[in-house]
């Protein structure tokens, strides 16, 4: 009889993720919902089979040495593995399970209805009577240039969608200038220039370490004091601080911050307390919903790897 698996997982997890994992091993967990202390981690990983982490947790070198040859698996509930090092798992026949990514074009859907819903806000806010939405929404691209800081496929679709509502300019800054700039007519231009001459700034970079921090206090004094900022970027690219400084001092007019990566938020408290800060593509109502049926789809993954050395999915075909 197969002895049962060691799995460790670096967080409270939904109670049905936890049965999934529990179905092949002897589970140990981090009882708190804030991060896993560095000691703690590496004093609890030592031998076991499975690590499910969270995008809060370094996973390198360090944490693959304690926990030593009999680590087969590691999880993530991320779209992301930036915080664990892929190479290193790859040299020890590590396998990596990521949450599944949410698609571009839900994204996309979710970006433009949080603007629309922000420029209809400021526009009743400044009304002396009600106004008919339909008619602001016809108006309120008039004009407006919109600013994309990354031009991948998420800031190629959220331009579709303006260019068709009728957004006057769009301009972006990368590394380099692209050639699906001509999907949705957009102007390359360099970072500072787009950040001074947009109405709107969609950040549709990936975070990683050469990006953390991108939006600080220096970089919201130079945009327009009436620009609201969508955050569509998966990591760390703001400095929350300093962005809740910006909102309160009016610095800028408006901004949603996603959390598909972010783990715990700094300042985020603070922020839920401005009138002109929202959180997204999850509302809290359903975030611990969707965190039950991501949890699950990771856990049997991770079973899965344990029982037959593969998903399901990628399994070889037996002849």
């Amino acid at each position: 009889m197969k002895p049962r698996s060691r799995i460790y997982v670096t967080r409270q997890i939904p109670q049905g993720a936890f049965d999934v994992l529990l179905e092949d091993g002897n589970v140990s967990f981090w009882n708190s919902h804030e991060p896993v202390p560095r000691g703690e981690l590496l004093n609890n990983i030592q031998g076991v089979d499975a690590l499910l982490c969270m995008p809060t947790d370094k996973i390198d070198r360090d944490v693959l040495d304690r926990a030593g040859p009999s680590l087969k698996v590691i999880g993530t509930l991320s779209e992301l593995c930036d915080h664990i090092d892929v190479d290193e798992c790859n040299r020890r026949n590590i396998q990596i399970i990521t949450m599944p990514s949410i698609s571009t074009e839900i994204v996309a859907d979710l970006t433009v209805a949080v603007l629309e819903g922000q420029l209809i806000s400021n526009e009743d806010a400044n009304a002396n009577e009600s106004v008919n939405k339909n008619d602001v929404i016809q108006k309120m691209y008039k004009g407006k240039t919109l600013g994309l800081v990354g031009l991948g496929s998420t800031a190629v679709a959220i331009g579709k969608r303006l260019r068709g509502k009728g957004i006057s300019e769009i301009k972006y800054s990368d590394f380099t200038v692209k050639p699906e700039e001509k999907e949705i007519g957009a102007k390359y231009e360099e970072f500072e220039k787009v950040l001074e001459e947009s109405d709107i700034i969609c950040i549709c970079c990936r975070g990683n370490n050469t990006n953390s921090g991108l939006f600080y206090k220096d970089v919201f004094q130079k945009m327009k004091k009436s620009a609201i900022l969508i955050d569509a970027a998966r990591g760390h690219v703001i400095n929350y601080y300093d962005l809740y400084e910006a909102l309160r001092e009016q610095h800028i007019s408006a901004a949603a911050v996603d959390l598909r990566e972010q783990g715990k938020i700094p300042y985020k408290d603070q922020l839920l307390g401005l009138n002109n800060c929202i959180f997204v593509p999850y509302q809290e109502s359903n975030r611990w919903d969707k965190r039950n049926k991501i949890s699950a789809i990771v856990s049997n993954k991770i079973v899965s790897i344990l029982q037959m050395g593969c998903i399901p999915e990628n399994c070889p075909v037996s002849a």
